[in-house]
């Protein structure tokens, strides 16, 4: 089942993988959960600013990757947001699962982002809505 939460639902899940990840809501954030067994498994924090879409945080527990649970998540947050003209995100340089799960989707490299994640750089991945 995926349902929208607040940060706070996901905060202890979210910071396994993000140390940065806060709970603090404001108006442009957006959370959807996974959940399997009332447990959440994977999450996906996104914000909408004007007529895109920017995924800050997704991620899956490791025992359950593989199984198509991203792609799940991924296809509920997109069709909620086709009203919009793209989605941008970044990802980090050597994550190469990552990289490949987004070109799966139709997002392409549009920028380095030199020193992004401290002393690593990121890709700024876009995928255009509605073309």
């Amino acid at each position: 089942m995926i349902k929208r939460v607040s940060k706070k639902e996901v905060l202890s899940f979210a910071q396994k993988y993000f140390k940065n990840y806060s709970d603090k809501d404001n108006l442009y954030d957006s959370t959807i959960a996974y959940y399997k067994k009332d447990k959440i498994i994977a999450f996906m924090t996104y914000t909408i600013i004007y007529d895109r879409a920017e995924i800050e945080y997704f991620a899956v527990k490791e025992e359950f990757r593989g199984q198509g649970i991203s792609d799940e998540l991924y296809e509920y947050f997109e069709k909620s947001i086709k009203h919009l003209k793209n989605i941008t995100l970044e990802v980090k340089k050597n994550n190469e699962r990552a990289i490949k799960f987004y070109k799966k989707k139709g997002f392409i490299q549009a920028a380095i982002r030199k020193n992004y994640y401290q002393n690593e750089d990121g890709y700024l991945m876009i995928k255009k809505l509605g073309e």
